[in-house]
């Protein structure tokens, strides 16, 4: 077992891709949040006041009270860990 799958079969732990989705012809640079566990997802615009997509997503997830537990990255994607959340991401995608 993956160390990412082993999080996902833990009831309090959340693991979260962001990925950056660069501009389109009709939509500006935006940041997608998944929950791999309940496969759930939520798009923000990107925030040109932070340096990557990682941090887009973070700020998102602090305002909305994630705790942070942990962080890894990898090209393109981030994987973070959660405990505790309060509650899930926006709509199913």
């Amino acid at each position: 077992m993956t160390p990412a799958a082993s999080f996902e079969k833990r009831p309090r732990i959340r693991v979260l891709e962001f990925k950056f989705l660069g501009p389109t012809d009709f939509k500006g640079a935006r940041v997608k949040i998944t929950d791999r566990r309940f496969k759930r997802s939520v798009t923000l615009p990107f925030n040109y006041e932070f340096t990557d997509a990682g941090a887009v997503a973070w700020a998102y997830l602090a305002d909305e009270g994630w705790p942070l537990v942990a962080m890894n990255t990898a090209p393109d994607v981030l994987i973070c860990a959660w405990d505790g959340c309060p509650h899930m991401l926006g709509s199913a995608s």
